[in-house]
């Protein structure tokens, strides 16, 4: 019994300080668990960092889009009334209705 009452003694002896360290280290616990998760959580730097590399690849898809869209644009306005390029034109009902002077060499590519 007397270890007992010696242990008792040491505990209420040192109460305080031994419940300070358990706020410290609690403390130090939830710090390392918030700092974690800043950096590696769903919204953390991490994710951040491949959103931010996402972004710039769909950037580039856009700008690339853009540029074709501004290409059509520009052949659209050939054939329009307004400014009718008979080349174009020419070019156009070649391709869309399969037509060739007979002698002609046809190369076939990649059509638009």
């Amino acid at each position: 019994m007397h270890f007992l009452s010696g242990l008792f003694d040491y505990f209420d002896k040192y109460y305080s300080s031994v419940q300070s360290a358990y706020k410290i280290l609690l403390f130090i616990g939830m710090l390392f668990y918030f700092i974690y998760q800043a950096l590696t959580g769903n919204n953390g730097y991490r994710s951040y960092l491949e959103i931010k590399k996402q972004v710039i690849v769909k950037q580039e898809e856009l700008d690339n889009l853009n540029r074709q869209l501004k290409e059509v644009k520009q052949k659209v306005d050939l054939l329009s009334n307004n400014s009718l390029d008979l080349d174009i034109l020419e070019e156009r009902c070649r391709v869309m209705l399969n037509y060739s002077y007979p002698n002609e060499i046809i190369i076939r590519s990649k059509l638009i």
